[in-house]
């Protein structure tokens, strides 16, 4: 079979070089856009604030929603990595690994808060969301199973609700991203001490 001349012939296929820096470039246009200008923004526009063609990107994402997909799994992809660093460079207690993937995950989310919020609407819409949303709550479900275990966070409490809690604690307005960069961790704060033995007891569901 023919490769396409970005060297994507098969699924599977390393990129050559300068078509994964193309690609990197694109991804690196879309997220700073969409964050600043929302969804209206061009594909065009991010085309040329890559630096690549349009028949470059439209190869590489055939429509917006192809080059959203992609973008959340490249994001997700950070995050894995941050909060896989994170665990393995915290103390070895269940309570203080936990706090370190948390820190992570809402580190990561906040760091593309204008990314995700432009898109909030859309993510219903798009295959990958919930993949990759599955695939963080699997990454913390054993942390969490741990701390509970070790008896330092609430045994009502699950994975799911974890990721809903750090998702929240990383979403700031916009205003006060601006002046307030770091709110978020007031807001994590509060999430973990939530996750505490002794509150009152969860509805169920």
């Amino acid at each position: 079979m023919a490769t396409s001349p970005e060297g994507t012939g098969t699924a599977d296929r390393p990129l050559r070089a300068d078509a994964a820096r193309n690609r990197q470039a694109v991804l690196a246009a879309a997220r700073t856009l969409v964050a600043k200008r929302g969804l209206e923004v061009g594909v065009d526009e991010i085309a040329q604030a890559a630096g690549v063609g349009k028949g470059t990107l439209y190869r590489r994402f055939p429509t917006k929603d192809a080059l959203l997909e992609a973008l959340l799994e490249d994001r997700a992809a950070v995050l894995h990595e941050r909060l896989a660093k994170a665990v393995a460079t915290a103390p070895g207690d269940p309570a203080s690994r936990l706090d370190a993937a948390a820190h992570a995950v809402a580190a990561t989310v906040a760091e593309d808060r204008g990314f995700y919020d432009a898109i909030r609407e859309r993510l219903s819409a798009l295959p990958a969301a919930a993949t990759v949303h599955q695939r963080l709550v699997d990454a913390c479900a054993p942390l969490l199973a741990a701390a509970q275990e070790a008896g330092t966070v609430r045994d009502d409490v699950d994975a799911e609700d974890l990721v809903v809690l750090l998702v929240n604690a990383s979403r700031v307005p916009a205003a006060r991203r601006r002046t307030t960069p770091r709110l978020w961790e007031r807001h994590l704060v509060l999430a973990l001490d939530a996750l505490r033995p002794g509150g009152r007891a969860l509805p169920p569901g």
